[in-house]
Formats: C-alpha cells, structure tokens, sequence
C-alpha cells in the first residue's frame, strides 16, 4: 500500500461508536493498492483512525475536484464518501 496524501483538516459532524460526532477536525488519509484508492478518516490532531473508510477506484479518485491553490473543495468531497459533513455544509448543526 502506497501514501499517496492527506487532505486538508476541516472541522465535520459525523457518527461514531458513540453516535452523533460534533466538531470534529477531520482529515482523510489516502493511499491506494491494487488500484483502490483507501479513504481513511483520521483525527486531524493525532492522525488515530476515526470511522467512515471508504474504498473508490483510482477513476473515481481522479474525477474528484481539484485547485492546486485550494484543497476545501478535494477535502469536502473526500470527506462527504467518508460519511462527515463539514460544519460549513451541515444545515442541522449541532
């Protein structure tokens, strides 16, 4: 398995094992095998596995948004496979 990269850290709301998870810094770690590309969650302070891996094709992973000056786009639809809502997109709230 190779690391390809980490997105950006947003704050997200998402589940867990303890149910609803509130404010989150989420980044999704990303490496690829076998040509599946692994979407891992991770805590954006510690890097510890947070629920909602993912696994996409390498076509599904290059269709995605990219901007090599802005990496919120990318990181919010990485997240949005994953199961995490950024707050910035998150109607319910808290």
């Amino acid at each position: 398995m190779s690391q390809i990269e980490y997105s950006i850290g947003l704050a997200c709301n998402g589940w867990g094992k303890q149910g609803k998870q509130v404010n989150k810094l989420v980044k999704i770690e990303i490496t690829e095998s076998d040509g599946l590309v692994c979407l891992q969650p991770v805590s954006g302070h510690n890097l510890s596995a947070m629920p909602g891996k993912r696994l996409i094709t390498r076509a599904e992973y290059d269709a995605l948004p990219i901007d090599p000056t802005d990496g919120v786009p990318r990181a919010m639809a990485l997240m949005q496979l994953c199961g995490w809502v950024p707050m910035a997109l998150d109607s319910e709230g808290v």
